[in-house]
């Protein structure tokens, strides 16, 4: 458990993991990063009351989320890792025990996660749970990965120790502060050495902040998250080929989300490079959405006009989408 300014909901994310019903010990290593917001000091009090069960590993001066990170999973002693950053929380009580079970059960698996719950703070409210598809190949994590087919949540991830930490060892993306994200990288290695398991149960739910390493008000911000993300899965594209129609899907995609939000920057220049890579890389007839963000990240006034109809695609598309996890959610397991 990695944690900085989490004040509000830390205790919650500490309780969680205490209240975990398992025939085997667990420990909580937390990685404090200097909070300056009263978690820190919480989270002494907690090791105080619980020094049998947590393990505050920390410094004198913040040391950013990537090294904090890093010492906190060197730190851990035992057969599996487990997260759940100091701002989110476990549902369930049983989500160490049956995430254990499935990986003591299936050796050439590497990590296992879930589904999880979306709660929005600032309006106080669930949104759509984070599902993954039923029947995918589960040898093919990484093209699934890559094009967000699978997404794994970080506070829903169990993972092998060793594996992991051979990771850390080995791959200096995992460790490289040029990346504004962490967990994308030790996932996409972990399935490159193992099968990646999913249990169909929301085991989680992870709090949508206004402002955090992956959100922001500012679009500004967002687009440069979203531009690292893209760059990351670009590179693993080199790392790891793959087969070309899945390397050009993935491309597509990626160009499609950053043009989103290059229009909502007003990013004329990038949006036009964009747009282009997103029709050299369409396997079939380029959609309308593409050109309606091309057009509309020039202006303020062409933003407004274009919008209804890419609001409108947007809502058309979420529809499809729910229809079709639920199709997929009626299927057996």
């Amino acid at each position: 458990m990695i944690t900085y300014n989490h004040r509000p909901y830390i205790e919650q994310a500490v309780k969680c993991v205490l209240d975990q019903e398992t025939d085997f010990s667990v420990e909580l290593v937390i990685g404090e990063d200097c909070s300056t917001d009263g978690t820190r000091e919480l989270v002494f009090d907690l090791q105080r009351r619980h020094p049998e069960h947590i393990r505050v590993i920390t410094s004198e001066h913040n040391v950013g989320a990537h090294k904090n990170l890093f010492r906190t999973e060197t730190a851990c002693r035992g057969k599996y890792i487990a997260y759940c950053e100091g701002d989110d929380y476990w549902n369930d009580p049983l989500k160490l025990a049956k995430q254990v079970a499935f990986l003591e059960a299936r050796p050439d698996y590497s990590m296992v996660h879930s589904h999880a719950h979306r709660y929005f703070v600032a309006e106080k409210r669930l949104g759509k749970d984070m599902t993954v598809t039923r029947g995918l190949d589960e040898a093919k994590a990484f093209e699934d990965m890559v094009l967000d087919r699978r997404p794994a949540l970080t506070v829903t991830v169990l993972a092998r120790a060793d594996k992991l930490k051979w990771i850390l060892d080995h791959c200096p993306e995992c460790t490289d502060p040029k990346w504004p994200m962490g967990d994308t990288q030790r996932f996409l290695e972990l399935s490159k050495l193992g099968k990646v398991g999913c249990i169909h149960e929301p085991f989680a739910t992870t709090n949508y902040l206004l402002e955090s390493a992956s959100q922001s008000r500012n679009v500004r911000e967002r687009l440069r998250f979203i531009m690292a993300a893209r760059e990351l899965k670009l590179h693993y594209l080199r790392k790891y080929p793959v087969p070309t129609e899945v390397e050009r899907s993935v491309r597509e995609k990626l160009a499609l989300i950053a043009l989103y939000h290059a229009y909502q920057a007003r990013d004329t220049s990038l949006a036009e490079a964009l747009y282009m890579e997103y029709r050299n890389a369409c396997l079939e007839k380029p959609g309308l959405r593409a050109g309606w963000l091309r057009w509309g990240s020039r202006s303020a006034l062409h933003q407004r006009l274009v919008m209804p109809l890419v609001m409108a695609e947007e809502r058309w598309r979420r529809l499809q989408e729910r229809r079709a996890n639920a199709c997929n959610q009626r299927m057996p397991a």
